[in-house]
Parts: structure tokens; sequence; C-alpha cells
């Protein structure tokens, strides 16, 4: 998994997490993996973002482990009654930038684009054609 129980202290106090996941690491997993799921699809068309999600430790994109965090913090909390200003502003911010990045108004240093599929559509050209005259009778 490319996010882990770890990475949310920065943003959370193992005592929060714990209390809004009551202590199963399913359910935080569960938050972790749709956060995830987020980075891939809104990333997956643009770039080569599978070989990322499978990096662990330090060898992982630092922008990508914020955003994913920012991600999966928000969908702890949305169970709960109440959701912090600042979670909420967090998570737009987060889904802002990933939009601009699969736009490509930004660019996501050290991750490859998508392979182009050699046998892929040609776009910018105009197709065109005819059929045969039909033989006239006379």
């Amino acid at each position: 998994m490319f996010l882990n129980k770890a990475d949310l202290l920065g943003d959370l106090y193992p005592e929060m997490r714990d209390l809004m996941t009551r202590y199963a690491d399913t359910a935080l997993n569960a938050h972790l993996v749709t956060a995830e799921a987020q980075l891939q699809t809104y990333l997956g068309s643009r770039y080569d973002i599978d070989p990322e999600l499978t990096k662990t430790g330090v060898n992982r994109n630092d922008f990508l482990v914020s955003l994913g965090r920012d991600l999966a913090v928000y969908h702890l909390y949305t169970p709960l009654e109440t959701m912090p200003a600042k979670r909420k502003d967090r998570y737009d911010q987060a889904i802002r930038m990933l939009e601009w990045l699969a736009a490509g108004k930004m660019k996501l240093i050290g991750v490859p684009l998508a392979p182009v599929p050699e046998d892929g559509p040609v776009t910018g050209q105009i197709g065109f054609g005819y059929n045969p005259r039909r033989a006239t009778l006379a």
C-alpha cells in the first residue's frame, strides 16, 4: 500500500486517529485505499501512476503522499457528525491540485507521463473517400 498509518501523524494525533477508526486498522486501511484510488483515478490517464503507487518508504513521491494524506484524513472525518473547516479546505485544495495535474496545468515532478498507445486514434486529421461511380446505361 502506498499510504500507511504513520503518514497520518503529520495531520492527526494518534489518539484522534484511533478514536475515529475505533481502534480498527481495517477501517483505517479502507480510508487509505480510498485515498489511493482517488489518486489513481485523477492521475491515471495522464501519468504512469501505477508504478508510483507501488513504492513504499522514502522512495515515494512526497507531494503524492501529502495529497493522499489530505484525502485520507478527510475520509476519516466523513462518518463523524462534524468536520473541521480546515479539513474540508485541505481536501478541496487537494482535489483542485489533482484536477490541475490531470489537465496538465501542473506537472508532477518525478512521475513519468503515461505511455501513448501507438495504435491509438490519430487526431487533427480528416478522413475522406468516395464510392466508385455506377455504370450508366445508355
